[in-house]
C-alpha cells in the first residue's frame, strides 16, 4: 500500500510495524482487505490521491494531513483554505459521494470526531469497518486468499 512520504510502509504479508508521525502500529490489513477498502473508492470515482490518505487516516489513524482534516471535520471554510490549487471541485464531490454513502459516521463529522478516531484502538477501528464491509475479518481474508488460489 503507498503511504504519504514519510511513512513507512505495512508490510501487508507480515504485518510488520508502521510508523508515521511517532506513531507505531501493529494492525495487520491483508492485501484482499486493502483492495476492498480501495476499490470502495473506485467505485464512487474517488482518485488515489484522495484515497491514501483517508484510508491511512481510517485504517491506522494516521493523520492525514490538514486538508483532509478538514475534509473529514466537515469544515468547509478549512478545507478551502488548505486546498492545493491542482484540487478540483469534481474530484471533491466524489469524495464526499463516498463519506456520505460508505464513510462510518462514527469516522468523520467533526474535530472532535477526527481526534477520537486517531486515538481508538487499533481493534475499534478494524472493528468498524469491518462492521461497514470495508474490509473483510482475518477469517473472511483467509477465506478469500484461499479461494483465490
Amino acid at each position: 500500500m503507498g503511504c504519504p512520504d514519510g511513512i513507512a510502509t505495512l508490510d501487508q504479508a507480515t504485518g510488520k510495524m508502521a510508523q508515521y508521525e511517532g506513531k507505531m502500529t501493529m494492525i495487520v490489513l491483508h492485501k484482499i482487505s486493502y483492495d476492498r477498502i480501495k476499490n470502495s473508492f473506485k467505485d464512487c470515482n474517488v482518485c488515489d490521491e484522495y484515497a491514501e490518505p483517508i484510508i491511512n487516516y481510517l485504517v491506522y489513524g494516521f493523520n492525514p494531513g490538514a486538508f483532509f482534516t478538514a475534509v473529514i471535520a466537515n469544515d468547509f471554510a478549512g478545507a478551502m483554505s488548505r486546498s492545493h490549487p491542482a484540487n478540483q471541485v469534481q474530484e471533491l464531490k466524489y469524495l464526499v459521494h463516498w463519506m456520505n454513502n460508505c464513510m462510518p459516521r462514527v469516522s468523520w463529522g467533526g474535530y472532535d470526531i477526527f481526534y477520537a478516531w486517531i486515538d481508538a484502538s487499533e481493534e475499534y477501528r478494524r472493528k468498524i469497518l469491518e462492521d461497514h464491509k470495508l474490509i473483510y475479518t482475518p477469517h473472511e481474508e483467509t477465506w478469500e486468499a484461499i479461494s483465490k488460489v
